[in-house]
């Protein structure tokens, strides 16, 4: 009989594969688990039982979620929780609501008129009723204006309100203020396409104004006081989006991708104001040139226009795409009708004489009165000076003599110069070249669309082969993942990545010059199913369902241009549509199959970033296939992976040190979702966990117990989905009516009120309990379990696999742990307490052990050729296991000879 004792020193190592069970001879394995459900190892090497949840609230009805975090500082963040079409934000773990309060404002859904609203248009401008919505269009240089004052009753006085603005088509611009020319209460703001709820505070009566001075309509579907209750913001994403919408944030605003729509912005303009909206620009991205396509003209230089083709071309696939047309001939146009007010400025450019270009065709007409000025610049469109002034209405041609020489001209009123009324002037260079860009707003049939001139066209009414094509659309399809990165912003379709100008996050000018321009290029993905992540690290990383490719510049990793890009295979894992991570140098993402995860390092014997599997002593540990995973940081690094059945595979994670330790966490119902928020002593995990309740599906936001709050003491949160008593001396602990049903472990006073050998029923939102308490913590119990690798020790003829053994006495060390919840055996189905003496003395039921350590205690481990040690913890009892040291005797047996 060989005999050893074996130290248990650490739970780090995680749980391993069963196909790994047999490497005794692997370090590794001695601390390894074979189970380590509910019992988080920690980098130091202990284990403890995890933390229980905090009921917050529920989803809106109850209904599938996906959280994004909003992050602006450690201080100022938010939870964005999006169900099916339907936004809504938690602050301080509290829904964003509005009061009670009875001001409205009159015809705000302009159903048949603005009646109520009170013309404020500067000249040259218009705003009117039309398709049910507030129709703003401006003259391109002066407002299109309307205002309201709203009466606030003297109860409504500095109680907060809220507008509730659904632009059909913008942007517009918006102020309320205490009369209708200042901004007290909301600063000029943008409203863009999309849902705004902006929060203020009147004093008394407040004026709402809206304004454009685009020439091409703006409409606004409505403008309302929001009713009491949770602000919902609506969105374009349906039930089957939810964990598939990507994003990245800048600032207060978060941009989101999907590949069954639009990008969209949420927009933070404070805590109490929030906006999803339209992801728009208006200059790109553009593919490539027309070469076997329709001949497109537009009706109109300016304004709404219409589109046509020289044959079938357009479908209804096609509103809200971009087409960029060029021309030979420039014009500017606009109705000016105010100071200091010009039209664009045209180039002009060549030789003068005959057979010359070095000419402009001025056009003035209209009613109005002042005094125009031409003017001109040499080389650049600034440092104007004055060519010549106009007081009626002309046509004529004006010759430039400055040959060879680039000149631009404008012309406009000056300050102190207009009078009253518009005048409606053009200037046309022929000697140059212009680029007019249009958005489809409608479809009229496969070869005419209504159309929005977003800049100029060359000329009206004359067809074009020279046109490109947007490259976002329902009919060329959307981006469906969005990363920031070396100071753009990329989007990624296909197998195409979208880089924005320098600094510029809307524009994708290709007119932009330099290393600034807009970036748009194919990174070969191979299978055309999509980028799905991408990740700025050292260089931008792009995965895709069959590959992982690096995007740089040069050898040296300069920022990204439009001529320094290259693109090439770091991996060929394949990756899951699930936004990857970072984690300092370093990115993660999930295998296509779900199944097994991987980081990305920074190889510096190959120059690029290289793939390594996370799960390559677990295989199975993530079987259940992610939906989705989320980063923790602090108090240790932990990767959170929810999993298709409802459980969450854990790994703790450390580089420096080797460790990549899985474990598991269940509970009462399923998890769905996961989402982390920056914290000052812990970050903050919050679930979305799918329960049972009254033979009910609800669907709860819950949030993670800090460490700190799960060692025993007062108030121990150690019961998932727990409430939080408060207030006075009592058997009846009530606040929990959202367990309704469940039976619950109770804890308060700095001991178990109600454990699991005598749990309560929740009726009524109340548990009882078998004496009074002023605060106590009520949940839904859970176990904590571990059970070892193989302990194949104590053999001296060789190895101890295939020997029969047995475990004799057993030795913790253990910290913070409550002794009566403490479970331990060689499996599941024999179980002890730990002895209830402790150096002499008899422990109390409520008694807390720190640093316990004794000596070895016998332990009926039976002989077993598969030997092992389990340990179970119960809710809502405190467990901390810092290392265990087992002694072992093996009945070895000599190896004899088959007999001849």
């Amino acid at each position: 009989m060989a005999q050893a004792v074996v130290p248990l020193l650490g739970f780090n190592a995680g749980v391993v594969s069963v196909e790994a069970a047999s490497r005794t001879d692997m370090e590794r394995m001695r601390v390894a688990a074979r189970l380590q459900n509910n019992m988080l190892p920690r980098l130091l090497g202990s284990m403890a039982m995890r933390p229980g949840t905090a009921y917050i609230g529920a989803t809106k009805s109850n209904a599938r979620a996906q959280f994004i975090p909003f992050v602006y500082s450690v201080t100022q963040k938010a939870l964005i929780e999006l169900t099916a079409s339907k936004a809504r934000v938690w602050v301080d773990d509290a829904l964003v609501t509005r009061p009670s309060v009875s001001t409205a404002i009159s015809n705000g859904t302009f159903d048949t008129d603005l009646t109520g609203w009170t013309d404020y248009d500067e000249a040259g401008a218009t705003s009117e009723w039309g398709s049910a919505a507030m129709k703003l269009t401006g003259s391109g240089t002066t407002y299109a204006r309307r205002y309201q004052q709203v009466t606030v009753a003297s109860g409504d006085q500095n109680v907060e309100h809220a507008l509730r603005i659904i632009v059909g088509r913008g942007p517009v611009l918006l102020r309320v203020g205490t009369t209708a020319a200042n901004q007290t209460y909301i600063r000029e703001t943008t409203l863009r396409t999309g849902c705004h709820s902006l929060s203020f505070t009147p004093s008394g009566d407040f004026y709402v104004v809206v304004y454009s001075k685009v020439d091409a309509p703006r409409y606004i579907d409505s403008i309302t006081v929001e009713a009491a209750g949770v602000v919902e913001l609506d969105t374009p994403w349906g039930a089957d989006d939810l964990g598939l919408v990507k994003y990245d944030q800048s600032a207060d605003v978060i941009y989101c991708a999907r590949s069954s729509g639009q990008q969209q912005r949420i927009e933070r303009r404070s805590f109490r104001s929030w906006s999803v909206v339209d992801y728009a620009p208006d200059d790109g991205p553009f593919g490539s040139l027309n070469i076997d396509g329709p001949t497109l003209s537009v009706s109109s230089t300016t304004g709404l226009a219409t589109m046509t083709a020289s044959r079938d071309y357009f479908t209804s696939g096609d509103v809200g795409r971009l087409f960029k047309m060029t021309h030979n001939g420039q014009t500017a146009a606009a109705n000016l009708a105010a100071e200091n007010t010009f039209t664009s400025a045209v180039r002009v450019s060549g030789i003068s004489g005959t057979g010359g270009t070095r000419v402009i065709n001025l056009t003035i007409e209209g009613t109005w009165t002042g005094t125009l000025t031409l003017q001109k610049a040499f080389g650049e469109p600034v440092g104007w000076s004055d060519v010549g002034t106009y007081v009626g209405n002309v046509t004529t041609t004006i010759a430039d003599a400055a040959d060879n020489q680039i000149v631009y001209y404008r012309i406009g009123f000056k300050t102190g110069d207009y009078t009253s009324d518009t005048a409606e002037v053009s200037l046309t260079s022929p000697s140059s070249v212009q680029s007019g860009v249009v958005r489809v707003t409608g479809f009229t049939s496969s070869t005419s669309v209504e159309v929005e001139v977003l800049a100029t066209i060359g000329k009206a009414s004359e067809a074009t082969s020279d046109w490109r094509a947007g490259e976002w659309s329902d009919r060329s399809g959307w981006p469906d993942s969005v990363r920031l990165h070396d100071g753009r912003l990329f989007w990624g379709m296909g197998d195409r990545v979208y880089g924005s100008v320098s600094d510029a996050y809307e524009s994708f000018d290709q007119e932009t010059e330099g290393d600034s321009g807009p970036i748009v290029r194919s990174i070969a993905l191979g299978p055309a199913d999509g980028i799905y992540w991408m990740l700025s690290l050292q260089r931008l990383l792009v995965g895709g369902v069959g590959q992982e490719v690096s995007v740089r510049s040069s050898s040296f990793d300069e920022p990204l241009t439009p001529t320094q890009f290259s693109a090439k295979r770091c991996s060929s894992r394949g990756g899951q549509n699930i936004q990857a991570q970072v984690i300092d140098s370093i990115g993660v993402f999930v295998q296509n199959n779900k199944r097994r995860v991987y980081e990305l390092t920074f190889s510096v014997e190959s120059q690029d970033y290289v793939s390594r599997d996370l799960t390559r002593l677990c295989p199975k540990i993530c079987y259940g296939q992610v939906r989705a995973f989320a980063v923790q940081r602090k108090p240790e690094t932990r990767l959170w992976f929810v999993l298709e059945d409802g459980t969450i595979a854990v790994m703790l994670y450390e580089r420096a040190e080797n460790v990549v330790a899985w474990s598991t966490i269940d509970t009462d119902g399923s998890f769905e979702d996961v989402c982390i928020m920056p914290g000052s002593e812990e970050d903050d995990v919050y679930f979305v966990v799918n329960r049972t309740i009254s033979a009910s599906t609800k669907r709860y936001v819950e949030k993670l117990g800090k460490e700190s709050e799960c060692v025993g003491g007062t108030l121990n949160k150690i019961m998932d989905c727990h409430w939080v008593y408060s207030g006075g001396s009592t058997t009846n602990v009530s606040g929990g009516s959202h367990l309704n049903g469940k039976q619950v472990v109770v804890w308060g006073g700095g001991a178990a009120l109600r454990d699991q050998s005598n749990l309560g029923t929740v009726s009524g939102g109340v548990v009882t309990v078998g004496s009074a308490v002023t605060s106590a913590v009520a949940g839904l119990p859970y176990n904590g379990r571990y059970t070892s690798a193989k302990l194949a020790y104590a053999a001296k003829l060789g190895t101890a696999l295939g020997q029969r053994k047995r475990i004799d006495h057993l030795g913790l060390i253990l910290d913070k742990t409550n002794w009566k919840g403490l479970k331990i055996g060689r499996d599941f189905s024999n179980l002890r307490r730990m002895p209830k003496m402790y150096r002499g003395e008899e422990l109390a039921d409520t008694a807390l052990l720190e640093e316990y350590d004794f000596d070895l205690a016998s332990f009926n481990g039976g002989f077993d050729p598969d030997s092992r040690l389990c340990v179970e913890v119960q809710a809502p009892y405190a467990a901390t296991v810092c290392a265990l040291a087992v002694s072992m005797s093996t009945n070895e047996k000599p190896a004899v000879a088959d007999a001849a």
